[in-house]
């Protein structure tokens, strides 16, 4: 803690610092040992620069940050160092998107955050080890996709990650984030606190922990390491009825699960079959794919492949028609491997259940 302390003192003194230093420049930190009101003076904005090693404001054990709201917030990254709970005050200037954690371990253990507003997958998360685009679709398991809304950069102290003699790797800790709304995005029970793990994004809160989907309700999970980035995902569902009859004023052609024809179903009555089908499987070398598949869904869609480990490799837009679609997707950039395949509607949605393919 004493290397820490001693390298901190020398940006204190480097920024002669007191109440009104707002504007933290890259590489540097502005130290806080004490208790500082920013809603004081309104007319200053706080804000910090955002790169690859960005401005800090840090705080050792105590020291906070209170006054803050949605008119006065952090606009870039605060780092706080020590061993009690604490509330990031960061935003975007104008709007307020805390992140609070529980006690950590040590006195030594450090965490940084700022809020990045606006679509992860393409909002650039500045910071290494895994910085750029999040795809919101690029997903783990029981997460169908994560809110455009924004994201929470996630840094820790373990290996002296932020600065000499941090320690801290964030697992275990309880974060708690205060969300925007997200009344267009999910019902309640389907929100779930997500963490960027290089590849995809997963959940950290295994359960329902939203206290509401509008604007500030909180939203928990438990952090793990390797996380980079925090954001809001929702858990998938299945939108669609397999088994329930529907019926319709006219004969519809679907798709017959068991086979690569296609039925044609009459007396106004069809059973809903959303399977999608991938031919050939395996694919073998300069092979194209094709898909089929059939859906209710009519409009703007995007086709996903995703690798075994779940990372995005080629996205593209389409157009779904309601019935029989079928699709030829370019996969000549594709290593030998296994893929996936994700149908999703432009309200993020998934149109069919996803399904795998081999290419060798």
């Amino acid at each position: 803690m004493k290397h820490v302390i001693l390298l901190l003192i020398y940006f204190v003194f480097q920024f002669q610092v007191d109440a009104q230093v707002t504007h933290v420049f890259a590489g540097t930190e502005f130290v806080n040992f004490g208790i500082v009101d920013i809603s004081l003076n309104t007319s200053k904005s706080w804000s910090s620069e955002r790169s690859e090693h960005p401005g800090y404001f840090s705080l050792i054990e105590n020291a906070n940050y209170i006054g803050y709201s949605d008119q006065v917030n952090i606009d870039g990254y605060v780092k706080k160092i020590g061993n009690t709970t604490f509330v990031f005050p960061v935003g975007s200037g104008k709007d307020l998107r805390t992140l609070q954690i529980s006690s950590p371990n040590a006195i030594t253990d450090a965490y940084a955050t700022a809020w990045i507003d606006g679509d992860p997958s393409n909002k650039l998360d500045p910071t290494p080890p895994y910085a750029g685009e999040h795809s919101v679709f690029a997903v783990d398991r029981i997460i169908n996709t994560v809110s455009k809304a924004g994201q929470w950069d996630w840094q820790t102290g373990v290996d002296e990650g932020l600065g000499i003699g941090t320690t801290g790797n964030g697992v275990g800790l309880t974060v708690t984030v205060s969300m925007p709304d997200m009344t267009e995005f999910a019902p309640l029970s389907e929100l779930r606190l997500v963490g960027w793990n290089g590849s995809a994004w997963i959940d950290l809160s295994g359960k329902p922990t939203a206290t509401g989907n509008k604007e500030n309700s909180l939203i928990s999970g438990t952090m793990i390491q390797g996380i980079t980035a925090i954001a809001i995902g929702k858990i998938a569902t299945n939108l669609i009825v397999k088994t329930e009859p529907v019926f319709i004023n006219r004969s519809v052609e679907i798709i017959n699960p068991n086979s690569n024809t296609s039925l044609g179903i009459h007396n106004n009555k069809v059973h809903r079959i959303d399977s999608l089908q991938i031919y050939p499987n395996p694919i073998t070398g300069n092979q194209n794919i094709k898909l089929k598949f059939s859906t209710f869904y009519a409009g703007e869609a995007y086709l996903m492949i995703l690798n075994s480990v779940g990372q995005l490799v080629n996205k593209q837009s389409i157009q779904v028609v309601q019935g029989i679609n079928l699709l030829s997707p370019q996969i000549n950039n594709l290593f030998n491997g296994q893929y996936s395949i994700r149908l999703i509607a432009s309200n993020g949605e998934e149109i069919t259940p996803s399904k795998q393919f081999i290419k060798h």
